[in-house]
């Protein structure tokens, strides 16, 4: 254990060689965490060659406590970390880019003892083993997908390159949009412009942000997989060559490998990997003897080695300090470059939209003409008019001429034409005031004039409407038209008129025969009242027809009583002659009915009237009603002749009776007929009664519907020529306006005039200003080409001088990494040479 101690301790209890006059310290190798790439950021890496009084052998020292890069520098953190990776494997390994530096490596020579420490190689050796432990998790990955990752990165890099150029670029125009808007924030009409322009800078600088946050994080996850494949691939290496070592290296004596020439014991890649630590304790079969140190280097050589290393690191200062002098003109050129095109961009952007309000203001303009034109051609339209109306007023003239020719009122007409004159003449001074006064109120006269139609189309419209009912009464009344017929209303209300004239005969034609009907009713009254007459009549003869059959019963009794002795019947023509004495008596005897028919008369409005006509008959049915009652009277009957008490019943005869009978049966027949005639009479006449009350009726609904119509018409055709003499009066009144516009029409052509020539000279302005915009377009254009031309040449001169010293600087380091190696080396022999020393010292 105190070998172990004295070993890990770096031997301070050992007795110290002689020591040199003068103590000469090598500055100590600091192996910083941070990249060393691009040389830009190596100002922290520089060595300084100190001088330490300590004469024991520094331990190894690991600065953890660093801050960390920041997230742009994760791609260059990755390759530190696998060029620490592989220099931790094989320190003599050399690449282009150098290895990143780790924890300063302190080495102190004091008298050229214990030139390096083996605690070095051991915490080395650990990270080896925690690296290779680390790696064992990750994947590792077939060639294909290694090469589909690399072309993804390479091609998801170039556009987040990309992607920062135009963020870089956007950043720059939102900083001139801000400057812009501070410097025109006094300006309110600018200010608002500027302002939106900066807002829409400051959206697209923020989606490029995003657009590049999250390409860049893809592009990490990608640097990350390979890193770990190759972290991975490394480590399986590095456990096969550990194991190749093991089974073909044979061991020595003391069970040590046999140094080689080109290596030494504390190389890295000469110390096995173990898990424990055996191989450090005094008399294992795997520990290290150290062998005898060679020669110490003299101090000659440490002086010349130190003026070296002091003369490279000035170098490599200067170089430094010139690369970062380029590094700062270059950014000055960029920012002048980015600041001349800003200026030129804003100027471009402003003669576009100078070009943009001049295009506005020349579009306004030909609009203003096009009105202008517009209102030329209603002027024109209005002259027509005015010429036609012109015309008119020519012909009446001389058709007024022509009636003073041919009337003998000429003196009248000459003096109303004069009359006319004078009002002409003062018309016409009113309108000369009136186009003085037009002048001024030229806007308003336009928008009277609107207003005016508008309110003529507002008007039109009833008077469509006006037409449509008009038209929708003729349809639905079939009223007729002519066959040139035109729906005006005027054409519409003349055959309303006809119409309603034809209407008003009809109900004329109607009230006559209405009135014919009431007189055929009246007739009809009269002989319902005939009838009704009759009717009593006859019931009055069928009275006296029972009378007399009781009185011809009495008569009968009384001539049986008081029967002349004349003519003696007896038996039963005795009581034959008995029942028909009283006929005998009562039925009235030729010569009676002959003697009343001579006295009476038939009646000429009589229904029983025989249609012979004779003047005289010999049936009592010929007879009128007064006639038969005074043949057939009772009061009359005893001095009638023919009665029993008179003599002519003694000539009673059964022919005389039978013929008597025969006559009776005759005029009882004849009445039956007279009556079926009255009843066939009244019937008919009740039907005619009936009919002409349903004519009446049906011909009284029909006047009153007739009646109705015409109030309704004549309604309608007063408020339509109301209408008419309303419109007739709009008419007037748009004609005096027409007059007034026709008279306002020359004072819009001069100003249509000016107009058109001020819109001749703003077009030659708008073309010199075009052209003037299109050659300060091309001079800026031009201008851009040759500044960026420029720039570009002097970039190019900038980036081959960047190269050249970044290769400069790489063969300074890889020389001053080789100088390094071989002093580190030839420190190892050294130390080895005087661990061997000791040793035999002790062994002694």
């Amino acid at each position: 254990m105190n070998g172990v101690r004295r070993f890990l301790t770096g031997n301070t209890a050992s007795p110290d060689p002689p020591q040199p006059p003068h103590a000469v310290s090598v500055s100590p190798l600091s192996l910083n965490t941070k990249p060393s790439w691009p040389p830009a950021d190596n100002d922290q890496t520089t060595n300084v060659l100190t001088e330490s009084p300590v004469s024991t052998t520094s331990p190894l020292s690991l600065k953890k406590d660093k801050p960390r890069p920041q997230e742009d520098d994760q791609s260059w953190r990755s390759s530190s970390r696998k060029d620490s990776a592989q220099s931790a494997v094989s320190p003599r390994k050399t690449s282009r880019v150098p290895p990143p530096n780790t924890a300063p490596l302190v080495v102190d020579h004091r008298n050229g003892e214990n030139a390096h420490s083996t605690r070095d190689e051991l915490l080395l050796s650990l990270l080896a083993s925690e690296a290779v432990a680390e790696c064992q998790g990750h994947e590792i990955l077939s060639s294909e997908q290694v090469e589909e990752l690399k072309k993804e990165y390479q091609a998801l890099s170039s556009r987040l390159a990309g992607l920062r150029k135009k963020l870089a670029l956007e950043t720059k125009i939102r900083d001139a949009a801000l400057s812009l808007a501070k410097v025109n924030a006094p300006y309110q009409s600018i200010s608002k412009q500027t302002n939106e322009q900066v807002d829409s800078a400051s959206s697209r600088v923020e989606s490029v942000q995003k657009d590049v946050w999250i390409l860049s994080e893809q592009v990490n996850e990608m640097h990350r997989q390979l890193m770990e494949h190759r972290a991975s691939v490394l480590s399986y290496s590095l456990k096969r060559l550990e194991k190749s070592n093991h089974s073909t290296q044979p061991p020595t004596v003391n069970g040590t490998f046999p140094p080689s020439a080109m290596s030494s014991p504390t190389d890295p890649r000469t110390l096995p990997v173990h898990t424990k630590f055996e191989h450090f304790f005094a008399g294992h079969s795997d520990a290290i003897v150290p062998e005898s140190p060679k020669k110490p280097p003299s101090h000659e050589e440490l002086a010349v080695l130190e003026e070296r290393l002091i003369a490279v690191t000035r170098e490599l200062s200067q170089a430094n300090k010139q690369q970062a002098d380029l590094a700062r003109d270059l950014s000055l050129l960029k920012l002048e470059k980015e600041q001349l095109q800003t200026t030129l961009e804003l100027e471009l952007q402003t003669a576009e939209e100078q070009v943009r309000s001049l295009g506005s203001e020349l579009i306004r303009y030909k609009g203003q003409v096009e009105e202008l034109m517009g209102q030329k051609e209603t002027l024109d339209s209005i002259r027509v008019e005015l010429e036609d109306r012109t015309g008119q007023v020519v012909s009446l003239q001389q058709q007024l001429e022509a009636a003073d020719q041919r009337g003998g009122e000429a003196l009248e007409a000459n003096n109303q034409v004069f009359l006319k004159e004078q009002e002409l003449t003062k018309l016409k001074a009113e309108m000369d005031s009136a186009l003085q006064a037009k002048d001024l109120e030229l806007t308003q006269v336009n928008t009277r004039f609107e207003v005016e139609k508008a309110r003529w189309a507002s008007e039109l419209a009833p008077m469509e409407e006006a037409s449509a009912t008009l038209w929708a009464v003729v349809q639905e009344h079939d009223i007729p038209l002519p066959s040139d017929f035109d729906t005006t209303i005027p054409v519409l209300a003349e055959s309303i008129t006809l119409f309603i004239d034809n209407t008003l005969n009809n109900v004329r034609e109607l009230s006559d025969s209405v009135r014919e009907q009431r007189k055929l009713s009246n007739t009809l009254k009269e002989s319902h009242a005939e009838a009704d007459a009759l009717r009593k009549e006859v019931q009055y003869l069928e009275n006296q027809s029972r009378e007399q059959s009781d009185r011809i019963a009495e008569l009968i009794a009384q001539q049986t009583s008081a029967v002349n002795t004349t003519v003696e019947y007896k038996g039963d023509a005795a009581t034959l002659i008995s029942t028909l004495a009283p006929v005998w008596a009562i039925l009235p005897s030729a010569e009676a009915r002959a003697a009343k028919l001579g006295q009476n008369r038939f009646r000429t409005t009589s229904p029983t009237q025989s249609p012979t006509g004779s003047p005289m008959k010999q049936s009592l049915s010929e007879m009128d009603v007064r006639s038969l009652k005074a043949l057939y009277d009772s009061t009359k009957v005893q001095s009638r002749p023919g009665t029993p008490g008179s003599p002519s019943v003694i000539g009673f005869t059964i022919e005389a009776f039978v013929s008597r009978v025969q006559s009776l049966i005759a005029d009882d027949k004849a009445l039956v007929e007279r009556l079926i005639r009255f009843a066939q009479a009244h019937d008919l006449l009740k039907k005619n009664a009936e009919r002409a009350q349903k004519l009446a009726i049906d011909t009284s609904a029909a006047l009153e519907t007739y009646q109705k119509q015409v109030k309704v018409l004549e309604d309608r055709n007063s408020t339509i020529s109301d209408r008419n003499a309303e419109l007739m009066d709009e008419v007037a009144q748009l004609q005096e306006v027409v007059d007034q516009l026709a008279t306002e029409k020359r004072e819009l052509e001069e100003q249509a005039a000016e107009q058109a020539e001020i819109c001749n000279q703003l077009t030659a302005a708008n073309a010199s200003l075009s052209a003037h915009s299109l050659s300060l377009a091309d001079e800026i254009t031009s201008a851009t080409n040759a500044v960026r031309k420029q720039m570009e040449a002097q970039l190019a001169v900038v980036e081959s001088q960047l190269v050249k010293a970044n290769e400069e600087i790489d063969a300074m380091r890889m020389s001053e990494q080789i100088q390094r190696v071989a002093l580190l080396e030839e420190l190892n022999a050294a130390q080895t040479e005087n661990d061997n020393l000791r040793a035999q010292l002790r062994k002694k």
